[in-house]
């Protein structure tokens, strides 16, 4: 059985580049909802695109 991190070694990873306003917020966000900023940024493009895992 795969363990969790194994599970996600396989998902793609991708860069951007981000304004510090947007790092800031990000992070702010992140620490009041106890989630990792990758997971916050999942969910939004999920939302924005209409996708979901």
């Amino acid at each position: 059985m795969q363990d969790k991190q194994t599970k996600k070694a396989k998902e793609p990873t991708i860069s951007f580049v981000a304004t510090q306003k947007i790092v800031d917020a990000l992070n702010a966000r992140a620490e009041q909802e106890e989630r990792s900023i990758s997971w916050l940024i999942r969910k939004a493009l999920e939302q924005y695109l209409g996708v979901s895992k």
